[in-house]
């Protein structure tokens, strides 16, 4: 028997919570903190405020989870993966809606089924809308 099978949350730590293929090559996760460029996506979100654009990542907070749709503070092309930043959420995941103020619905991503107004996410898009996206943080400007 494995610490792992005593504590099964302690399974999710182990579970690489980024696509490789998507996400920028130094993209890790520390300690349950996903950071980019050396830097943790969630305080990006505290210290420039939502959405803001980090390298290719964009960083929004959700508005509203209502029956299958996630609503948040970014407009947003074709949705390719979305993370939870400010938390590690240990609950089974749930295909989703993800829709920025326009209600725009993209195809479904998987989120913790815990989702909730306030979450921090990191999205990994095909492009980023302009208007309060177009602002970005971070090392590398945004096109």
């Amino acid at each position: 028997m494995t610490l792992v099978d005593i504590l099964p949350s302690l399974g999710a730590a182990y579970v690489s919570r980024c696509d490789p293929a998507l996400w920028p090559a130094d993209t890790h996760c520390v300690c349950g903190r996903i950071t980019v460029d050396g830097v943790a996506l969630e305080d990006v979100a505290d210290a420039e405020g939502t959405p803001v654009q980090w390298g290719s990542i964009l960083v929004t907070r959700v508005r509203s989870v209502i029956a299958g749709e996630v609503g948040v503070d970014a407009e947003f092309g074709d949705l390719l993966q979305a993370v939870v930043v400010n938390r590690h959420s240990v609950g089974p995941v749930v295909k989703v809606d993800v829709h920025g103020p326009g209600r725009c619905c993209v195809s479904p991503v998987e989120l913790p089924a815990d989702l909730r107004a306030g979450d921090v996410l990191a999205l990994v898009t095909s492009h980023v809308h302009g208007g309060a996206c177009g602002r970005s943080a971070g090392s590398t400007p945004v096109s």
